[in-house]
């Protein structure tokens, strides 16, 4: 995992996602940020002009890196009070949380009268280029492990190489191997297919209580992988969504009336 390019990634998505808060609530709204791993994120939100509470996980693997004050939470009940903000924000976050669906009913508790919810989410795409691109990636992370390489995110990649050889035995690395592991908390790396269209997004939030007001995608195609990273940069990536679908999806939220 190239962590400089999924920092380049996750901002320009922030910033769309600001462009869709800001024309719909104001300036000093005050947002929710579900899953703020080390914050900058929650950062960038504050920058635009909006108060932000940022919650993760107390284990987050992004704990000891946070450039924010991201709040510790259990996963299930936010810290706050009811009706305590105007929007709910999270990227990448949803397809984390195995009660999604029963969860969203806390999103709901803390968003006040009129709110919105703001969710950047994996698409089918995603996860099709991520499975076809496991295969090059595992020769990279292997060839990297084995080289000792300890520079950005190939010191990652083979980490996660090392670990994995470490942690299962024969017949589960060769599965593992031959079958991509799946990415979310459902399914398997061939139903995420489905579990990440826009098709099952939808019928999700139309079932817990949601209105879809806005649905669009981040114009940006890249893998799980972070293949080529930053080398084939922002521009090149928006001229391939077109041709080969859009890494996320974005859905802009109400609550749905009785």
């Amino acid at each position: 995992m190239d962590w400089d390019f999924v920092e380049t990634v996750r901002r320009a998505e922030v910033n769309l996602a600001v462009a869709e808060i800001s024309a719909r609530k104001p300036p000093g709204s005050t947002i929710i940020d579900i899953g703020g791993g080390s914050g900058w994120q929650a950062q960038m939100l504050t920058d635009a002009g909006f108060g932000v509470r940022s919650f993760d996980l107390a284990g987050s693997e992004y704990s000891g890196r946070r450039v924010f004050p991201v709040e510790d939470y259990d996963g299930r009940t936010f810290p706050a009070e009811a009706q305590a903000f105007d929007i709910a924000f999270s990227s990448n976050v949803l397809e984390h949380i195995p009660h999604v669906r029963e969860f969203q009913s806390e999103i709901h508790r803390v968003l006040k009268p009129g709110g919105i919810a703001v969710h950047i989410l994996p698409s089918a795409a995603w996860r099709f280029w991520t499975f076809a691109g496991h295969y090059p990636w595992l020769v990279k992370a292997a060839l990297g492990a084995v080289g000792g390489r300890s520079q950005g995110g190939q010191a990652h990649d083979a980490a996660t190489v090392s670990r994995a050889m470490q942690r299962y035995g024969k017949t589960d690395l060769l599965k593992r191997i031959a079958i991509p592991p799946r990415h979310g908390e459902t399914g398997n790396s061939l139903s995420e297919h489905w579990y990440f269209s826009r098709y099952h997004w939808t019928r999700l939030f139309a079932d817990t209580g949601w209105r879809v007001v806005s649905r669009g995608t981040n114009k940006l195609c890249y893998t799980g992988h972070s293949l080529l990273g930053n080398r084939l940069g922002l521009t090149a990536r928006a001229r391939l969504a077109p041709l080969l679908g859009s890494a996320c999806h974005v859905y802009v939220l109400e609550k749905a009336k009785p």
